[in-house]
């Protein structure tokens, strides 16, 4: 084939994945729960021409009793550390609303994309291995589609390393925009940290070629990248937090922060629990990292090994963190990869021309393919989310019957309630988690907690999280039937069984209570939700659920749990079984398991008795 013939096809095939994955990333509807607060601080930011130095949004946190056990670095690192993403997201959304977002979500994904695909073009990487590790990058980008700040590092990291790698090998005059890259990303996010990690490995790595002198030294060029690599960390503390960002991100504030939150959780764990779909693109960049070790040996740079060591043992630890060794790593390990594969060429050379023609084939086949399977300008239909977490539904009935009063909100829709009734009403709580007091009670009120000193309750006393309910003046409850693992707040339950509460409002996505009490007669009147007709509602989402998250034990878990509060023993040991059957040996399962299994039984004798 041709060399002519062979890069036209070549450049139509990758122009039509790179077509596709804008569109695919554009597609989804806007859907991260971080989105609507980090919108409403960009509105607030706006409108009062300063960054908020209080928490506005909750009528919580701010409260004299919740300032006893506090992070100030951390809250306020939370408060002002995303400003500029904030205003720009606002920018955006003001004009050209949720299709603005989304395009824009898909174009930071795209050129992160492309960003990796030019490194691999300009390191002379071949085709036959470009096109794999293109489609590694992509798929585990799709993970990664939530419309947050955090899109500007997934950019600004590659782009970052792509600078610094360049550098090292050809002294390339892009080394002079680090500074301004690193002074705009201190200020659209926190993990500009990465960046500065980035650099320092770089330059610590380049310092021990050099001493080590492992590469012809150049000590005019190592001067020149201490002198630049340097000025970008000093610009890099350029913003509301300084260098004291770092300080929000010890152990002590990210151990409370992080606790039992899903994107901090391993993502081998995710995989082991079912919880998560395994990311084969992921995959396929960690197994490649230690055969590239091998292969390399003493051939790869320091500061690169270091590196991919680092945020691989990140990866590892924490799902949040695996886009960042996938790309980095799909720019690094193809380079070497083709370098090692390159050594041996004169081995396959012959077989290769033979089969280009084939390679070429596959390659512009696979991609029309891909852009088939995927490439539907109709498919996207530009909105929010509302089936599955945008609780607009919730807000608006809300808002359309004039519910007044002081709100227990579900975390993850805090944001959502924040863009919506600020300054009107405030929330209760929100994944900023800015206050460790408030996280705290928020969780003995999720979690029903009756009592923090007695297993059972003593005779006469009010449960915790009702006393709570009560000290805060909660008028309405805004829930999640279920949280990201696929668990039904015990909350729900609790509130059902109270003469207190009554349901009013429920959708796939958010679940209303109100105080029985005067102000509320007239929407209790209208819209009260009976027990029996809540717990079919549930039972038909769960159902729903299950079925299309097959593997995921804890949505059967949670239907096991719907049937036992209502007393249906045999359906409950049903569901927990088939549960034990997606995830064998869980204890809070089989626990669950034989609690039914009495239950059952003793319903059975009772039976037989009358």
């Amino acid at each position: 084939m041709k060399n002519k013939t062979r890069n036209i096809i070549l450049i139509l095939s990758f122009s039509i994945v790179l077509l596709t994955c804008f569109l695919v990333y554009s597609t989804p509807k806007v859907w991260d729960y971080d989105f609507w607060w980090h919108l409403a601080t960009g509105r607030y930011i706006v409108e009062h021409r300063a960054l908020p130095s209080d928490d506005p949004f909750s009528y919580v946190n701010n409260l004299k009793e919740n300032q006893d056990i506090v992070n100030p670095l951390g809250m306020k690192f939370n408060l002002t550390q995303y400003w500029l993403a904030q205003v720009l997201f606002y920018g955006v959304y003001r004009p050209f609303g949720d299709a603005g977002i989304m395009i824009l979500r898909g174009t930071l994904l795209f050129l992160t994309l492309l960003v990796v695909l030019v490194f691999l073009l300009r390191r002379k990487v071949s085709y036959l291995l470009i096109f794999p590790l293109i489609f590694c990058v992509y798929i585990n980008g799709l993970n990664y589609i939530g419309e947050r700040p955090v899109l500007f590092t997934i950019l600004f990291s590659v782009v970052t390393f792509y600078i610094l790698d360049e550098y090292r090998r050809s002294g390339s005059r892009l080394l002079y925009f680090l500074p301004p890259l690193m002074l705009l990303w201190a200020n659209l996010h926190g993990g500009f940290i990465l960046g500065i990690v980035l650099i320092a490995t770089y330059l610590g790595g380049e310092t021990l070629e050099y001493l080590l002198k492992r590469e012809t030294p150049d000590r005019s060029k190592l001067l020149i990248f201490y002198a630049v690599g340097l000025a970008a960390l000093a610009v890099s503390a350029v913003n509301p937090n300084g260098l004291k960002g770092f300080l929000a991100l010890t152990p002590h504030y990210q151990d409370q922060f992080q606790a039992g939150v899903h994107e901090y959780t391993s993502p081998f764990v995710l995989y082991r629990n079912k919880v998560s779909s395994v990311n084969w693109g992921y995959i396929a960049i960690l197994g490649l990292f230690p055969l590239v070790l091998i292969a390399r040996n003493r051939k790869m740079g320091i500061s690169q090994i270091i590196l991919l060591a680092g945020l691989c043992y990140m990866s590892v630890s924490a799902l949040r963190y695996v886009i960042f060794f996938v790309n980095i790593g799909a720019m690094a390990l193809g380079v070497e990869t083709d370098a090692a594969l390159k050594e041996h060429s004169g081995r396959f050379d012959a077989i290769r021309s033979k089969l280009e023609p084939i390679f070429i084939l596959m390659i512009f086949m696979s991609s029309l393919l891909f852009a088939y399977g995927y490439l539907n300008p109709k498919g996207i239909v530009f909105g929010k989310a509302t089936r599955s977490t945008v609780p607009q539904g919730a807000a608006d009935f809300i808002e359309k019957n004039k519910l007044k009063g002081n709100m227990f909100n579900d975390m993850a829709h805090g944001g959502y309630l924040i863009w919506r009734f600020y300054p009107e009403m405030k929330v209760f709580y929100d994944t900023r988690a800015l206050n460790y007091t408030v996280m705290r009670e928020y969780a003995w009120i999720e979690e029903a907690t009756v009592s923090l000193q007695h297993k059972n309750l003593p005779e006469g006393k009010q449960p915790l999280w009702e006393r709570l309910l009560d000290h805060y003046k909660v008028n309405l409850l805004v829930l999640r039937t279920t949280d990201a693992y696929g668990n039904i707040p015990a909350l729900i339950f609790s509130l059902m069984k109270s003469d207190e509460w009554v349901p009013v409002f429920y959708d796939a996505v958010g679940l209303v209570f109100v105080r029985d009490n005067k102000e509320n007669r007239e929407v209790i009147d209208k819209h009260r939700i009976t027990e029996k007709n809540l717990y079919n509602m549930l039972i038909s989402s769960f159902s729903m659920m299950t079925m299309d998250d097959r593997q995921n034990a804890f949505r059967m878990m949670s239907l096991g749990d719907i049937f036992y509060n209502m007393g249906n023993y045999k359906d409950a040991l049903k569901a927990y079984e088939y549960a034990d059957k997606r995830l064998p040996g869980d204890p809070d399962i089989i626990e669950k398991v034989n609690a039914a299994r009495k239950k059952a039984a003793d319903d059975k004798e009772g039976k037989k008795s009358a």
